[in-house]
C-alpha cells in the first residue's frame, strides 16, 4: 500500500494551507457527489455521523455513509438508527473501495499500523484524518497520497448536535471544511504551529467537565437534589459561555474586569488567583503542547505559583481548589447572584 503517485499537478504541500477547492462534484449533498466514507467509528466519528444524518431541513449526503467494522457496537448501532442511510463494510479496504472521501479517526499511535497496508487510490481519494498528534504531510505519507488532497480536522462530540466548530488545516482544509461547516461551523488554519496551539486547547475539555462535577457535588452535599443541581448547573454555565462567544481580542478581559469589585465573582477569582491557579493552567497547556509535538512533556509539572490555597487552608493541587469550601462557596454564589 501507500507509494501511490501524486497527482498529475501535485505539489499540494508547497500550496497555502487551506487554499485547495473541493474536488469534482461540489460537495457531497450534490447530486451525483461523493460518498463519504468512515475508518474508525468511535465516539467522535459516531459523533460526525450523527450529525451529518441529522442536519435540521433534512439536508443530508446524497449517497448512505459507509462504515468500517472498528467500532463494531457503534457502527451497528448507527445502522440501526439510520436505516438506508449508513452501511457497514466487512473490512477497511471495502471502505476505501465504496467511497471518496474518507473520514479517518483511530489513534494516532496506531495511525501507521492500521493505515498503511490499505489501497488508497490517488485519483478519487480526498483524506480528512481525525487522528491525534498525526499531521496532514505524515497523513499523506501514511496513505501513499500528495498532501494537497489530505485535512487534518479536531471536531469534539458537540458536533453531532451542529453546535462545535472544527479545527481544519491541511492542503485540503477548504475541502473538508464542507463537512464541518454543517456541523457548526469550521475554523480553517493555515499556520501548522498555529493549529498545534488550538488543538492543545481542545483538550482541557475534561477539565471543563470536571469543574461542572465539583460545582454539582458540593451543591448534593449541601442537600440540593441531584438533578435540581445537574439542570442549574448545566444551564448556567451554558448561559455563561455565551457571552465569550464573540468579541475582539479583548473579549475575555472585559469580561473579567465585569465583575462587580467586592462582590461574590470578584471574591472567587481573588481566592484562584491567590493560589496560582490560572498561571499553573498555563504549565497544564505547555505539558499538553508537548505532547502533541512529539517532545517528552516533564514527568512532573513545575507550578509557576505554589498552589497555597485560601487563606489558612492547607495546601493543594490547583485544579483541587474548586472543591476547597471556601473556594467552593465563592464560586457558587457567584454562579447564583451573577455578574455583581
Amino acid at each position: 500500500a501507500g507509494a501511490a503517485r501524486a497527482r498529475a499537478g501535485g505539489g499540494g504541500g508547497a500550496r497555502r494551507l487551506g487554499m485547495s477547492a473541493p474536488p469534482g462534484p461540489s460537495s457531497p449533498w450534490a447530486e451525483g457527489g461523493p460518498t463519504i466514507g468512515f475508518i474508525g467509528v468511535g465516539t467522535i466519528n459516531a459523533a460526525v455521523i450523527r450529525g451529518l444524518l441529522t442536519v435540521p431541513g433534512g439536508e443530508v449526503p446524497t449517497s448512505p455513509l459507509v462504515l468500517s467494522p472498528r467500532g463494531a457496537e457503534k457502527a451497528a448501532a448507527l445502522a440501526a438508527e439510520f436505516p438506508g442511510r449508513v452501511s457497514v463494510a466487512g473490512a477497511n479496504q471495502e471502505v476505501l473501495d465504496a467511497c471518496d472521501w474518507v473520514v479517518i479517526a483511530v489513534l494516532g499511535a496506531k495511525a501507521r499500523e492500521i493505515l498503511s497496508p490499505l489501497e488508497f487510490d490517488e485519483e478519487k481519494h480526498y483524506v480528512v484524518s481525525l487522528c491525534a498528534g498525526v499531521g496532514a504531510d505524515e497523513v499523506a505519507d501514511i496513505c501513499g497520497l500528495d498532501p494537497s488532497v489530505v485535512a487534518v480536522a479536531i471536531p469534539l462530540p458537540p458536533v453531532a448536535d451542529h453546535a462545535c466548530p472544527t479545527l481544519v488545516s491541511g492542503a485540503y482544509a477548504l475541502g473538508a471544511a464542507a463537512i464541518f461547516k454543517k456541523l457548526g461551523g469550521a475554523v480553517c488554519v493555515d499556520n501548522p504551529d498555529e493549529m498545534t496551539k488550538l488543538i492543545a486547547i481542545t483538550c482541557v475539555m475534561g477539565d471543563f467537565y470536571a469543574r461542572l462535577e465539583a460545582l454539582h457535588a458540593w451543591l448534593v452535599e449541601g442537600g440540593v437534589a441531584p438533578q435540581t443541581a445537574t439542570d442549574y448547573v448545566g444551564a448556567i454555565t451554558h448561559t455563561m459561555a455565551l457571552d465569550s462567544k464573540a468579541g475582539g481580542p479583548e473579549r475575555f478581559t472585559e469580561l473579567v474586569a465585569e465583575q462587580t469589585p467586592g462582590g461574590m465573582n470578584e471574591r472567587a477569582l481573588a481566592e484562584l488567583r491567590k493560589a496560582g491557579h490560572y498561571e499553573n493552567f498555563a504549565c497544564v497547556l505547555d505539558f499538553i503542547l508537548a505532547a502533541l509535538e512529539g517532545r517528552e512533556p516533564p514527568a512532573d509539572l513545575t507550578w509557576t505559583k505554589p498552589a497555597t490555597g485560601p487563606a489558612g487552608a492547607a495546601a493543594k493541587p490547583a485544579w483541587a481548589l474548586p472543591l476547597g469550601v471556601g473556594v467552593g462557596l465563592g464560586l457558587v454564589l457567584g454562579l447564583l447572584l451573577g455578574r455583581r
